[in-house]
């Protein structure tokens, strides 16, 4: 059976956002005394974050469970909680972290689930 269309969607949708994150780093590069210092720097990866989590809300529960050993996808919830209701005192090592190994590792898990699809519709 292949992706629902809205999952895909919301996939393709976290792909952008993570491709921003990645962007970011490169710009200013992986230093986290650089990220700590620099509210642009910080701002920029935790915008994309939070809209990663927010994503994440939106996927189905059928993807849940299809695909829940592939990643902890609560994980982005979680996340996204952070933001939203404790900006002030999120510690800046998840939102590091997150940029520089959790975002890389979803992006691999997206590209996986995606070609499965693929292989799945021919």
């Amino acid at each position: 059976m292949s992706l629902d269309y809205r999952d895909k969607l919301v996939l393709l949708q976290t792909l952008e956002y993570i491709q921003e994150v990645d962007t970011t780093l490169k710009r200013f590069g992986l230093e986290f005394e650089t990220f700590i210092e620099d509210f642009v720097y910080k701002n920029s990866v935790s915008m994309s974050a939070m809209q990663i989590g927010e994503l994440k809300n939106s996927l189905s529960d059928e993807f849940i469970e299809k695909y829940g050993s592939y990643f902890d996808w609560d994980s982005l919830r979680k996340l996204r909680n952070q933001f939203a209701h404790a900006y002030a005192r999120i510690d800046e090592e998840i939102i590091w972290d997150f940029a520089t190994r959790k975002a890389p590792e979803l992006e691999e898990v997206i590209n996986r689930v995606l070609l499965e699809d693929r292989k799945q519709e021919k």
